[in-house]
């Protein structure tokens, strides 16, 4: 099998979402916001810098087969459903865009997590993984809430 169906392969493509996210969040921080947004946008940030050292760590305690072989359907199936090359930026973006986005992105993190929580792998990688599933899980919910209220869809949730 190749080097391209393995599990350290997969942990290096989600650093680069992790990574993704954090840029995409920053340059809408660029953005003129409330401090509101302001603030959860920051919070995105720091939570997908933590996202990208977690999984940095994960490789460096090695207690995982760096070379365990991912089946090469799966792989391709992980990463078409599951993860999103770069997030679309323009200067001409507006926030409905951004939380648009953003709500996608993190869709997708909470749907990639999930499945490589279900791999054959050590169970304190399964749980990190179901843990980091959870936190985007509340990322998605957050930013969907934020962008209903930007909308004028949704009443007093957030304040």
């Amino acid at each position: 099998m190749s080097k391209e169906n393995t599990l350290d392969i997969l942990i290096s493509k989600a650093i680069d979402e992790e990574i993704n996210a954090q840029q995409f969040y920053l340059k809408a921080l660029g953005r003129e916001v409330d401090d509101q947004t302001r603030h959860f946008l920051e919070e995105l940030v720091e939570d997908e810098k933590r996202h990208e050292m977690m999984l940095r760590n994960l490789r460096e305690v090695e207690i995982y087969d760096k070379d365990l072989t991912i089946d090469s359907s799966l792989l391709e199936e992980i990463r078409s459903k599951y993860m999103i090359s770069e997030l679309a930026w323009s200067d001409s973006i507006t926030m409905e865009s951004v939380l648009d986005m953003a709500q996608k992105r993190e869709y997708k993190a909470v749907q990639f997590f999930s499945k490589m929580s279900e791999l054959p792998i050590h169970p304190e990688i399964q749980t990190l993984f179901l843990k980091m599933k959870e936190e985007e899980e509340g990322h998605h919910r957050e930013i969907e809430n934020r962008f209903l209220a930007l909308r004028g869809e949704l009443g007093n949730e957030l304040g």
